[in-house]
């Protein structure tokens, strides 16, 4: 018992000690438990020291009292030096806060748990689909031959479909960037923007009701079960309001949100050790094309940002926005305005059947107005490709998803007046100021 209390008396003495002498805030449990195992290992070494000099026998005990005694705190000394520099290491290696404590430790087993068995499944996923060889450090970027390319793109599509939300937004946005995959990878998954099973009506009837706080029904006049259309977070559906106005519903996916959380995290990894053991991955900067998605989805998830991006971002007569309806909009439901048409991936017999002076003037019309937001809004739809533009029944084009949105520096953009639709050169800024010189009341 003496020892015992000796041996607590002695830890909360030099812990509180260590914890002045270092001059930093670090953690009372790493400092209590190096503290109490230096205590305990520091007992037998110090009778056996004492013997040694010979100031304490066995058959007599301690011989020489304050010798001892000036022994004892010299080697206290040293072992308080011992103790401050493992914590100095621990704290610089691993700094208080940077590690979870057992209680966060307990609480977060559940979650790890459910991380660890996520990515068992995405790597039984790809292992299926025989993608794990390309983590190999001498896979090659893509398959060699065009038929092997072939097979290797349709598996990646099949592997990323199958893995669920997270991994079909990604394939949507490899298949924007043929600056960094082949063509038959970006045709290949270019298949996900309108080729994505839909969620069933139960589970979205749920969501609305959820979201909404009432009945659906309370809401609008009718939801037709079958959705319009079916992307990777969420799903659209053509409804009609209680005052008779026609809509589409975009709702999230049921669980959308965790996870996508969980599975950022394991595709952050597996960028990073993708860029660590294939060159490939290195040339092609996995790790910063994963940060970014990483963000971009961020955005999406929350379809209050989509809905404030409907009402900032600007068309034109001939490029139709939606009109957002926010009395009917949440954190998982959006609700705008029905467009009539078809996306431009499929449209292929209705373009070939219009004009070229039609075709020609509805691409200016649409080179007009992204150029408009990018150089004088300053606000641009940052997800362009061709299932997020209707060719519309009335001989239009429509914009869709409007979630990711990017904004350039003011600096940057130039006047109304100067705008290259009217013939005029766009003029440089003078002195970085945020006016135009050529036109400075705008």
């Amino acid at each position: 018992m003496i020892v015992l209390l000796a041996t607590i008396f002695n830890t909360v003495v030099i812990t509180v000690i260590a914890r002045r002498l270092l001059g930093v805030a670090v953690g009372w449990p790493r400092t209590l438990f190096l503290s109490a195992i230096a205590t305990l290992a520091a007992f037998s070494p110090l009778g056996q020291i004492l013997e040694w000099i010979g100031i304490q026998t066995v058959e007599n005990g301690v011989t020489h009292p304050l010798a001892a005694t000036m022994v004892a705190l010299l080697y206290g000394a040293w072992v308080l030096v011992f103790l401050i520099s493992i914590l100095a290491v621990a704290e610089a290696v691993f700094p208080t806060g940077s590690v979870a404590g057992p209680v966060e430790l307990i609480r977060g087993l559940p979650s790890w748990l459910r991380r660890v068995r996520r990515y068992l499944s995405i790597l039984s996923i790809a292992a299926r689909h025989g993608l794990i060889r390309f983590l190999s450090r001498s896979a090659p970027a893509v398959a060699g031959g065009s038929r092997t390319r072939r097979d290797t793109a349709t598996s990646l599509r099949e592997a990323l479909t199958e893995g669920g939300v997270t991994f079909v937004k990604l394939g949507q946005s490899l298949a924007s960037r043929p600056d960094l995959l082949p063509r038959r990878y970006v045709e290949e998954l270019s298949r996900l923007h309108s080729q994505v099973p839909a969620e069933p009506w139960p589970a979205v009837h749920r969501t609305l009701r959820e979201e909404l706080g009432r009945e659906p029904g309370e809401v609008f006049a009718d939801v037709d079960p079958l959705p319009l259309a079916a992307a990777s977070v969420g799903q659209v559906h053509t409804a009609t309001l209680v005052s008779g106005e026609p809509v589409v519903v975009k709702i999230q996916r049921t669980g959308a949100h965790g996870l996508v959380r969980s599975d950022l995290d394991i595709i952050n990894h597996l960028a990073a050790l993708t860029e660590r053991r294939a060159a490939w991955a290195r040339r092609l900067g996995t790790k910063d094309l994963a940060a970014g998605f990483h963000r971009s989805l961020d955005e999406e998830l929350d379809y209050r940002v989509e809905l404030h991006n409907l009402t900032t971002l600007r068309g034109s007569d001939m490029v139709v926005i939606p009109r957002a309806f926010p009395d009917q909009s949440t954190h998982r439901v959006l609700t705008m305005e029905q467009l009539h048409g078809v996306p431009l991936t499929s449209a292929a017999q209705e373009i070939a059947d219009l004009s070229p002076e039609i075709r020609v003037e509805l691409a200016e019309s649409l080179v007009d107005v992204v150029m408009q937001q990018i150089f004088v809004d300053g606000i641009f739809h940052a997800d362009l490709h061709g299932g997020n533009v209707l060719l519309l029944t009335d001989g239009r084009l429509g914009l869709l998803d409007f979630g990711s949105v990017g904004r350039m520096d003011r600096g940057l953009l130039w006047c109304r007046y100067c705008w290259p639709s009217t013939g005029r050169t766009a003029p440089r800024r003078q002195n970085g100021s945020q006016r135009c010189w050529k036109h400075p009341k705008t």
